[in-house]
């Protein structure tokens, strides 16, 4: 019987090679095993399945403890790694991705780990998938457009990926698992999705098995003892389940329709959403067919991106009121046969008022403008902030900083009086007296409901406030 040597290799550090210490891990391998093919041994009903690999390390040294921050490959023990298995020479048994790694400590015996990986399949088969829907492709097509979806890169190294046979009239998916999807254009194709001893995704169209070099025998198993591939134990299947003299086919005929409003955001008004200034964003989710749409309504042949005025608008006030904010918004879609994402990105500067002079006790101040909106805190700062400052704190309490002279939390709820919480114990009162602020859920708001809602901190500088 002929033997073999192995190598088992894991990209710890994940720069696409195993050259780096430590990734060489056959020395320390006790035990592996690794399978990858059909579920059943059927060509017409047998189907691919995710390979797995399972491995048994030495871990004496505790280099496959995730927890051991002084180990050799602390931080790089993460699920996703790419894990290769070779065999004599440099030919590739098996690859995938590392699912989990679980030391095996023992009191009596030998400190291990258990290594367990997915074939690419699997690996895939983690995410979701949408399409947009798509006419005449064939189903070769169709199986790149879901792996590119997935995120699988491109090129031959990563997948071998045959023209399909079959020209699919309509085609999409919806929130549908990466292998369910693969699944129905396989069907279709009457092909073959697999994963490859080197770990590429391969899709065989239903000509692929009657050309060479499938039409001929590869390797040849003898029960012989001395043979070079040798069969143990084999057991022969019983023949009647895989004899087949009826084939059912499926066709969905497609109606198109007409073009039509399928959705409308349903809050309005002094419920509109707010989006925020200086290239702030809002994500709208249409999904179409929906609790109103025609029982035989399936998807959306087409969407059309939302348009300004005509589709959606931003003004200084949610009552549509105000001044209309349209030309310093932005718009993007991306849209799914089921689904339409718009993100709409609001460029305009900071939301202001008119800038009107008002009194504050006997002095009359005439601002160059005025804030209109929510106001969460009052931060003043007789030093300048750098960027990094602002961001760290922006969303959060602080407590001593250098330089802050004022700090307003309006935690109040209630009045006009509102506390300082600066060393500055700057006391004040809201005004003006015949405009009161609202109270509103630890906000305090001006009787209008805003449109946009931010968080600002003020810096004093020379004496004035900007």
């Amino acid at each position: 019987m002929a033997t073999a040597t192995y190598s088992l290799l894991v990209d710890w550090d994940n720069d696409g090679t195993f050259i780096s210490a430590g990734e060489d891990v056959t020395a320390r391998t006790l035990h592996v095993e690794f399978s990858r093919g059909r579920d059943v041994d059927s060509q017409p009903t047998g189907r691919s399945v995710a390979g797995s690999l399972q491995a048994v390390l030495n871990n004496e040294s505790g280099a496959y403890n995730s927890y051991n921050a002084t180990g050799t490959l602390y931080g790089s023990l993460l699920p996703g790694r790419l894990i290769r298995l070779v065999g004599s020479g440099t030919q590739t048994m098996w690859q995938g991705y590392i699912d989990r790694i679980t030391p095996l400590p023992s009191v009596k015996g030998l400190n291990t780990a258990r290594l367990e990986a997915i074939g690419p399949l699997g690996f895939l088969n983690q995410k979701e998938v949408s399409l947009n829907t798509y006419a005449n492709i064939d189903t070769g097509s169709a199986v790149d457009l879901v792996l590119s979806e997935a995120g699988w890169q491109t090129g031959t190294a990563y997948r071998d990926v045959d023209a399909g046979k079959t020209t699919m009239v309509r085609f999409w998916t919806d929130r549908k698992r990466t292998i369910e999807a693969l699944r129905e254009i396989e069907e279709t194709e009457a092909g073959f999705v697999r994963e490859s001893a080197a770990g590429k995704i391969v899709f065989e169209n239903r000509h692929r098995r009657l050309t060479s070099p499938y039409t001929t025998s590869q390797v040849t198993f003898t029960d012989d003892p001395s043979g070079t591939l040798v069969l143990q134990g084999m057991t022969q299947e019983d023949p009647l389940p895989f004899i087949f003299t009826e084939f059912v086919s499926m066709v969905e005929p497609y109606t198109l329709g007409s073009t039509g409003t399928l959705w409308v955001l349903n809050q309005t008004g002094t419920l509109s959403p707010s989006i925020a200034p200086n290239g702030g964003t809002r994500v709208f989710v249409a999904r179409y067919p929906g609790p109103t749409a025609s029982a035989d309504h399936i998807g959306v042949d087409s969407w059309v991106t939302p348009s300004a005025t005509a589709d959606w608008n931003v003004t200084t006030d949610q009552q549509g009121t105000g001044t209309n904010l349209n030309g310093s918004c932005t718009v993007s879609a991306t849209s799914y046969q089921n689904e339409l994402r718009v993100v709409l990105t609001n460029n305009a500067a900071m939301l202001v008022g008119t800038g009107s002079a008002f009194t504050l006790g006997s002095t009359t101040v005439t601002p160059d403008k005025t804030l209109y909106g929510s106001l969460d805190e009052l931060r003043v700062f007789t030093i300048a902030r750098n960027s990094e400052q602002i961001a760290k704190h922006r969303s959060r309490n602080i407590y001593a900083q250098e330089g802050l002279a004022l700090y307003y939390k309006f935690n109040e709820g209630r009045g006009t009086a509102i506390r300082d919480h600066s060393q500055s114990r700057a006391n004040g009162t809201l005004y003006p007296a015949a405009n009161t602020p609202i109270w509103n859920a630890g906000l305090v708001t001006p009787n209008t409901p805003p449109t946009v809602e931010a968080i600002f901190d003020y810096q004093k500088r020379g004496g004035v406030i900007v």
